[in-house]
């Protein structure tokens, strides 16, 4: 009997697929082929493919198995295949398999077939953020006051993990050209504590701020900075080493006084 496998991932990561069957039946059972209506041939004639052979799918990178093809599953065992594939721009939401088993109780697989399939799922989440960052006014003489507000938005999908900033983690980010790093006052405000060194953003939330600078002498004109974020996954269903960015700039023009 084969076991079916519901994965989470997105495009570009790679998934591994465990393509498991048990014998149930009273004989042991030689395993002819196991073919898979996305990762193609992963056994034929009882022998073990690789990624880049004919009838496997061009972005699988991976299969591994422990079993010698060559010998029978007896009763009662099982074994499993682990295929890996980086999920395409082009795969379905969600991105379905099925996967079949032939197995024969003889090892050329002249006699009577038997077969067992499952079905299996990979459920793609698409992260993504904004962050606009808008100046106030947005033209004065040396010595006027700007202020910045910079407005950040999780527009992932639904599905997808949070977004978090965390002054621990050396790929969380949020850097302005002008300001430098504005990462902590971000935390602070996406929280509302003055304290907080983490911040978590669950897809549609939104949280903004503001940093105060004056025109000084010298500064070019017209005066623009560009802020850049970067935010990591929150772990909870998965591990997902993404780095999430965005970007935003503003720009003042300074008036002779």
């Amino acid at each position: 009997m084969a076991a079916p496998f519901v994965g989470f991932s997105k495009v570009g990561d790679l998934v591994v697929y465990p393509l498991t069957v048990e014998n149930h039946g009273a004989i042991p059972l030689f395993i002819q082929s196991i073919t898979d209506t996305l990762l193609g041939d992963v056994v034929v004639n009882h022998v073990l493919q690789v990624p880049g052979a004919a009838g496997v799918n061009p972005f699988v990178t991976g299969i591994f198995s422990s079993f010698n093809f060559s010998l029978s599953l007896a009763q009662g065992a099982s074994i499993t295949v682990f295929v890996a594939r980086t999920v395409q721009a082009t795969d379905s939401d969600p991105t379905p398999n099925t996967v079949t088993f032939i197995g024969t109780d003889d090892l050329p697989g002249l006699d009577m077939q038997i077969s067992s399939s499952a079905d299996d799922s990979v459920n793609l989440f698409q992260p993504s953020a904004t962050l606009t960052v808008t100046a106030s006014p947005t033209s004065g003489s040396v010595g006027t006051s700007i202020t910045y507000t910079y407005a950040l938005t999780n527009t992932s999908s639904a599905d997808s993990p949070n977004l978090v900033l965390d002054l621990n983690n050396p790929n969380d980010s949020l850097a302005d050209s002008l300001l430098g790093n504005l990462e902590a006052d971000a935390i602070h405000a996406a929280t509302g504590s003055s304290i907080a060194t983490l911040a978590t953003v669950a897809p549609g939330g939104t949280f903004s701020f503001t940093e105060t600078r004056a025109i000084e002498a010298g500064d070019p004109n017209p005066l623009t900075n560009m802020a850049d974020v970067a935010f990591t996954l929150a772990q909870n269903l998965g591990n997902f080493p993404n780095v999430i960015r965005a970007g935003g700039s503003a720009s003042v023009t300074i008036q002779a006084p």
